[in-house]
């Protein structure tokens, strides 16, 4: 059970978000939304036991009972994967070695990599479809080719939560389909997801929940996706009103 209970935060003095409280629903998507600053990289973050120094917070976030905030990383780091934004590289390493170092949670420093590894390794490079661009260098990569490795990186920390902040960037559609189809499949198979994403559309389209950041930063709205496409949760969360229709095909609502 993933909760997060009456969390605020501030950076030097000035306020990102205040009293969050809700659930992550287990075995679903959950889609982090609402407009850039509002606060979804930072929760993200802080989810993921990761403070920033200049970060002032009250409240908790609780794994299973236990304050994530107050755990060590690396006891965090092997049940919550996590996906930054954005990285670069601080060496050119190959493909495999990235996808590698989502292993590191799950082995001392100075062990090397295991015939078990390897397999996870590999099973993580097929599902994101870089198994040929195991031996390239990280900067001979198009933007997508490295959002894909990154991804598949968090995949190989096998996590039982795996938080993704903005997967789709400098995805192509293809890719982004098949991402979507992928962390579905995850879900069955028992993982809970929560992804930050702009394109709400999309998010109605694959997410089971959404959470909805308050554009006066004064909390969010949480609740199942198809609930939360209305323009009385919208309207707070991105400053106007949206015309409101029905996929013809999924039968999902989408706004334009």
């Amino acid at each position: 059970m993933f909760t997060v209970e009456n969390l605020s935060a501030s950076y030097n003095g000035k306020k990102v978000f205040g009293d969050i409280s809700f659930s992550l629903k287990q075995n679903s998507i959950t889609a982090l939304c609402g407009m850039n600053g509002s606060g979804k990289s930072t929760l993200l973050s802080l989810m993921s036991g990761i403070v920033h120094p200049s970060l002032r917070i009250c409240g908790g976030i609780f794994l299973d009972g236990k304050n994530i905030l107050l755990q060590k990383p690396k006891d965090t780091a092997k049940k919550i994967s996590y996906l930054v934004q954005d990285e670069n590289p601080a060496w050119n390493v190959t493909v495999e070695k990235v996808v590698d170092c989502g292993r590191f949670a799950h082995r001392k420093w100075y062990e090397l990599t295991s015939p078990g590894d390897r397999k996870i390794i590999d099973g993580a490079m097929e599902l994101l479809s870089i198994s040929e661009l195991r031996d390239r260098p990280v900067s001979t990569l198009s933007g997508g080719e490295y959002q894909r490795t990154r991804i598949a990186r968090s995949f190989a920390q096998e996590t039982d939560y795996i938080f993704l902040d903005e997967p789709l960037a400098s995805v192509d559609i293809t890719h982004q389909r098949n991402l979507l189809d992928i962390l579905r499949d995850l879900c069955r198979k028992g993982k809970t997801v929560c992804i930050s994403i702009h394109d709400i559309n999309l998010a109605s389209q694959f997410s089971d929940q959404m959470i909805l950041m308050r554009n006066d930063r004064s909390g969010i709205f949480h609740g199942p996706s198809e609930e939360m496409m209305s323009n009385d949760f919208l309207r707070p969360t991105y400053g106007k009103d949206f015309q409101i229709f029905t996929h013809p095909v999924t039968g999902k609502k989408q706004i334009w």
